[in-house]
């Protein structure tokens, strides 16, 4: 942004130059869409990587369901910060099957099926 200033002290004016200003985040990669990114690998053997983005601070949660909607493990709950992560998930003791991940944090939530193959 550029701009050009005076100031008025007294009645005596001032003129300052123009200044190029950059303003950036303390932090760039601060995401600005909330959500889950594609698994990777899916359909995945012994484990897959879940990255996702939370948009707000608050408490999030993340949590491997079944079809028929039964929770089978909670991966992350914990207050978390804006910001990307990523977690990998090796399932222990689970059939080799279709599961429902999904992240929520305040009143956004977001879903995607991941395949299990032994």
């Amino acid at each position: 942004m550029r701009s050009c200033r005076f100031q008025l002290i007294r009645g005596k004016v001032t003129w300052h130059k123009e200044a190029d200003v950059k303003v950036e985040a303390e932090d760039a990669k601060i995401p600005l869409v909330f959500g889950l990114k594609p698994a990777y690998s899916n359909p995945f053997n012994p484990n897959v990587t879940l990255n996702y983005a939370l948009t707000d601070d608050g408490r999030a949660s993340l949590r491997v369901f079944n079809l028929r909607g039964q929770l089978e493990e909670t991966l992350i709950s914990t207050y978390a910060l804006k910001g990307t992560y990523s977690v990998t998930w090796q399932p222990e003791n689970l059939s080799a099957d279709v599961y429902i991940i999904r992240l929520q944090s305040g009143n956004d939530t977001s879903m995607q099926k991941v395949l299990f193959v032994r």
